[in-house]
């Protein structure tokens, strides 16, 4: 009798836990949601800096070393293009001190080469004992401090070479010489002006940038330039500088104001460079967008329950995200609420659904 009333009670539990399964699923708290629906649009990622505003209608060339001036190349009026050499100061101490440097070079990787022939030879005898530990040492060092000499003379030969580039004086950009200070035979100290050559009388913004933008920064991409007073102005980049700078790792962009341009002279702006424009973009609300540990979800609402899709973002703009991929446009998405969901979770929409405004 026991054991029948244990088996009566066994097949109650195996066949009523279904059941109970089901009734509490069914009678799941439900999670207050709005929803809203994916959008089109265009949408544009930017990069934002602060620039100067400059007067660029002349810029005078200036001697970055005492020396003679042996040649000048143009004369006020003449029109002059980006890197055309202008003027030539007179090179000779600058050659003699790069033939020396080189020289100096090619003598220390000679004897670089010599110890590191011995400091092998000496590496092959020292396990039969033909020659101490203290003796391979000795080459081993020498040898090293050959190697630090070759840097050093390396170094040297590059800071000759630049002093006699800086003998050349070239155009920084295309214009035209408005004026010309020195003429061949004169004595130039440092920083005393030789020539002036005008540009474009239209102002322009510098806009600075990290090298790690180098090649992303374009000429003719559009730049938004936000005035004092709250407005905007629309313009493009019109030149990319080549160099970047030693100081601070960054190059520089400018971008030409039209004119009667509110702007003056030293002024700082904000701006912001269009990098890309994604044409036709797929974008739901960021409250829609949800953090989970395998990635960003978002939860598609199908029969009144919540359904997880992974997604992948993109572009962050002013309230709105991205999507580049998961979603194909006609989802009800979940909204308010989004966070406190699971996938299957049942939801109750408060009110009607809210497509997303382009």
């Amino acid at each position: 009798m026991i054991r029948l009333a244990l088996l009566i009670l066994i097949l109650a539990l195996a066949t009523g836990c279904p059941d109970r399964a089901g009734d509490q699923n069914a009678g799941a708290r439900k999670v207050r949601i709005t929803t809203a629906m994916p959008a089109r649009q265009d949408v544009s990622l930017y990069e934002h800096t602060l620039g100067t505003v400059e007067d660029p209608r002349f810029a005078t060339l200036s001697s970055e070393l005492p020396a003679v001036v042996a040649e000048v190349l143009v004369d006020a009026g003449d029109p002059v293009k980006a890197g055309q050499l202008l003027l030539r100061l007179d090179d000779r101490d600058a050659r003699a001190r790069l033939d020396a440097a080189e020289a100096d070079l090619q003598r220390l990787q000679a004897l670089q080469q010599s110890q590191h022939r011995q400091v092998l030879r000496l590496r092959k005898l020292r396990p039969r004992q033909f020659v101490s530990q203290t003796q391979l040492d000795a080459a081993e060092a020498q040898l090293t401090a050959l190697s630090e000499s070759v840097d050093a003379a390396r170094a040297a030969l590059q800071q000759a070479r630049h002093h006699l580039a800086r003998t050349r004086i070239r155009a920084p950009f295309d214009g035209r010489v408005q004026r010309r200070f020195a003429a061949p035979g004169d004595f130039i100290g440092i920083g005393k002006p030789l020539l002036s050559v005008a540009t474009s009388s239209r102002m322009h913004v510098t806009l600075p940038f990290p090298e790690t933008l180098l090649g992303r920064i374009r000429a003719g991409q559009r730049v938004m330039l936000r005035l004092p007073g709250g407005d905007t102005l629309d313009t493009r980049i019109g030149e990319v500088a080549p160099a970047v700078s030693r100081r601070n790792a960054a190059f520089v962009a400018r971008a030409d104001l039209p004119e009667g341009s509110p702007l003056r002279p030293g002024g700082s702006v904000s701006a912001s460079v269009e990098l890309e424009r994604h044409r036709d973009a797929l974008v739901v609300p960021a409250a829609a967008v949800v953090l989970r540990p395998q990635g960003s979800v978002v939860y598609r609402i199908v029969d009144g329950r919540a359904r997880q899709v992974p997604v992948t973002v993109g572009v962050h703009l002013d309230g709105l995200v991205e999507i580049v991929s998961g979603l194909n446009g006609d989802e009800t998405l979940a909204l308010d609420g989004a966070p406190y969901l699971t996938d299957g979770a049942p939801v109750d929409i408060m009110d009607g659904q809210e497509r997303v405004a382009p």
